[in-house]
Parts: C-alpha cells; structure tokens; sequence
C-alpha cells in the first residue's frame, strides 16, 4: 500500500473522530499518539501500520504485546500516566478501524497500564482571588467570576452567548448549549449575585446591553471571544506570576468537597465585594 493510501486511511478515521466528538484539539491529540506508535513500529519492529494489519491478522504478530511493547517504551522515556491514556485509545480506534479485532477485556488483562496518581487540588484562598481580580483586565476579571460561579469550562465560557443567560431567574441561570459542551449535552448553571453583577456591567459597557429591556440585537452575540481573551490572560499573567498555577484550579471548585467548596465560594464574594468598594 502507497504512503498516499495509508494517509488517506488516517484522514478519514481522524475524520471519523472529529464527526463524533466535534473537537479539534481531541482530533489533534489523537494524531499525535497515532505518530508515536507510527514512530515506534519503525524502529522496533522495522513495519507501518498497514504492514502490522496483515502480520496480526496472519497471527505472525500478537497485538498486545505490541501494546506492552510500546507502553513500555513510552514509559521508560518519560511520558506521564495521562498521556498514555490519550495515545493509547487513539491507536486502538485507529487499528480496530484498519481492520485488527482488539477486545476490550483481553486488552484489559493482558496490557497494563501506569497507574495516574491523583493530587488533591487546593482550594483558591481569598487572597489568591483578589490577586488575580486586582491584576486582570475587565473582561477577563468578569471571566474569572463566572468561571468560578458555574463550574463552566474555558471552551464553554467562549461560546456562551446573551440568549443563553436568564437574568430574569433568580439566581440567574445559564444555558450550555450541547455543541459547545464536552459531553455533547445541554445543561443549566448558576451565577452567583457578585458573578451577575459583574456580568451585567461589563455587557452595558462592552454591548450597550440595557437591563430590563429587550435587547433583542444582542441575543446571538458571543460575550467572549476566544482570541481576544487569551491576549487578555496574557496579558494578567505578565503581571501575576501566580496566574499559571493558580487560576486553572478554578474549574476544579465544583468538582472539591462541599466544606471545601463553600469556602472557594466565600472567597469569591468577599473578593468581588472588596473591589467593588474599590
């Protein structure tokens, strides 16, 4: 088989990926663990994939131990526990589509995998988020409190239009739209009195929105970019050398233990309180 053949092959399974999740960045990490176990083949075992099909399916080759073979390799030259588990399904999807049978209870017995070890996040303190509050711009300060207020994720938050925010319910509620959510599913959120505040102000003054009224105009209209608001986060992280470690733990608040959790959600008020008095 040509080299034109085999990437037409790859093309049209990460195609297939992208039908199903609908996510570039899942379809870019799948193509990385693809080339890795591409890179792999050709120096262990001298074959390309297409190669390995015909080998596994003449039983010349067994394919978990190409997998222990290759996890291993992987392993001894540094790659974390998550990044295994990225690649590794990427190429079971890709193998089982080129035609190899790889059953999901052998594979679970027969091939290990590294264990992830789990690291308890700690909770923002008060001090943190009035940090980054004081250090960051406008629109990503009002990004920060809704960030922390839902449980939203980034991608979630950059797609969030006006026609998704009920101010009108108490308290006021979001609207995930499934095509711009993880798990392809619609979904409801809250904000916080502080977090709808802050909203409201920066859409009166970034918008013209005009509380009470229709603003039938706006409805459609992205509140975040994604471009603009990585320029913004730049920008704060010159400023604030904590940003990097610090502020990604924001997604994990909803996910701590409630006394945890209630303590987050104080720090984010008495926060957004001091600044208002600002």
């Amino acid at each position: 088989m040509t080299q034109v053949q085999k990437h037409s092959d790859l093309e049209e399974y990460l195609d297939s990926v992208y039908t199903t999740s609908h996510s570039t960045s899942t379809v870019s990490n799948y193509k990385v663990g693809i080339t890795k176990f591409q890179k792999f083949l050709r120096e262990k075992y001298d074959l390309n994939e297409i190669e390995l099909v015909s080998k596994v399916k003449a039983e010349e080759l067994d394919i978990y131990k190409i997998f222990r073979d290759w996890i291993v390799a992987l392993d001894k030259a540094g790659y974390k526990p998550k990044s295994l588990r990225v690649c590794v399904p990427a190429v079971k999807g890709y193998l089982r589509y080129l035609g190899i049978k790889i059953y999901t209870e052998d594979f679970r017995t027969l091939v290990k995998m590294p264990r992830i070890i789990l690291v308890r996040e700690e909770g923002l303190t008060k001090d943190m988020v009035i940090r980054v509050l004081r250090n960051a711009p406008a629109k990503l300060q009002t990004v920060i409190l809704v960030a922390i207020a839902s449980g939203m994720r980034l991608g979630e938050i950059v797609q969030l239009k006006i026609s998704d925010i009920d101010f009108e319910s108490n308290p006021t509620r979001i609207r995930v739209r499934g095509e711009t959510s993880k798990g392809r599913e619609n979904r409801e959120t809250f904000l916080t009195s502080e977090a709808t505040k802050s909203l409201k102000d920066y859409l009166k003054r970034f918008f013209g929105w005009k509380e009470g009224e229709n603003n039938e105009h706006l409805k459609d209209k992205p509140i975040f970019g994604r471009i603009s608001l990585v320029k913004a986060s730049r920008k704060a992280c010159r400023t604030l050398r904590l940003w990097s470690s610090r502020f990604m733990s924001i997604k994990s608040i909803t996910m701590m233990p409630p006394k945890s959790r209630k303590r987050s959600w104080r720090a984010i008020s008495g926060a957004a309180r001091s600044r208002n008095r600002r």
